[in-house]
């Protein structure tokens, strides 16, 4: 009978730590597309800096910021940040925004209302997904150390300033 106890706590937890099917995929898409766009940037920086160089710098550094937080965010998720989950729903709203107003407004040569609507319409199911799915609730919003010992518990920090 300890035993059954003993494997359904284990169970339980592994269940809890359990990383959503939904998040791996927006994670993994958005760890690419940080690296990619941060290749991008690089590769854009070395071939135009001879064109003119004070406004390749200041695309290229707000470029590098972009890449970096796109990064950062795909590890927030991966990683179960709680503050990767807000901001990750701020974004997405942004972009749902900024697609509506793309479809509303009369038509740009410079952004496809196709581009902007398909960018709108995934943002929105990620929005669902993110804020419906009990999984994804649990997993951004339980604390996944109850189950560690309590000196495992209190982490790194408590251990620097023993």
């Amino acid at each position: 009978m300890q035993n059954t106890v003993e494997e359904n706590q284990v169970r339980a937890v592994q269940a809890q730590r359990k990383r959503p099917y939904g998040v791996r995929v927006f994670a993994g898409l958005l760890g690419i597309q940080g690296m990619a766009a941060l290749i991008s940037n690089m590769v854009s920086f070395v071939s135009s800096y001879s064109l003119n160089p004070s406004l390749v710098l200041s695309i290229g550094f707000l470029s590098l910021n972009v890449s970096i937080f796109l990064i950062l965010l795909s590890w927030g998720l991966w990683t179960f940040k709680r503050w990767a989950y807000w901001v990750t729903l701020l974004v997405e709203l942004l972009v749902l925004i900024r697609g509506v107003f793309i479809a509303v407004l009369p038509p740009s040569p410079l952004e496809s209302d196709a581009g902007a609507f398909s960018g709108a319409l995934l943002s929105l199911m990620f929005i669902l997904y993110l804020v419906a799915s009990p999984n994804v609730r649990t997993a951004f919003f339980q604390n996944n150390r109850r189950h560690l010992p309590e000196n495992e518990r209190r982490g790194i920090s408590a251990h620097l300033f023993e």
